[in-house]
């Protein structure tokens, strides 16, 4: 027997993209497909905000290519309202993906805990 929410659509309208928070993101340099791998607790716009401003990687890579970061550059690619599963996420999807931009190596100090 289903649920009555799964079979109902959803009244409640969709969150823009760029309001979304507890998010894993990716940002990608249209100019040469660089990318960069990120996460965030507060809304995704506030982030991207700061991370067109130098000092940040992401700007400076943005200017040597001489493009400017929009919207349409940033994907969300996961989701997690618990910050230590999110902090994980985000070194995972670093590791897997190994994007040029990203200049840090703190993720290489986290660990997974796995309970069976």
């Amino acid at each position: 027997m289903r649920k009555m929410k799964t079979a109902l659509k959803s009244l409640k309208s969709k969150i823009p993209k760029m309001f979304c928070s507890n998010v894993v993101y990716e940002v990608i340099c249209p100019g040469c497909q660089s990318s960069y791998v990120g996460q965030t607790t507060r809304h995704l716009t506030t982030r991207m905000r700061e991370h067109s401003l130098p000092p940040s990687h992401v700007a400076e890579h943005f200017a040597l290519c001489k493009r400017q970061l929009n919207d349409d550059d940033v994907k969300i690619i996961d989701r997690s309202s618990n910050t230590a599963k999110l902090l994980t996420t985000e070194a995972l999807h670093i590791a897997r993906r190994r994007p040029a931009i990203n200049k840090k190596q703190e993720y290489r100090t986290r660990q997974l805990n796995l309970k069976m």
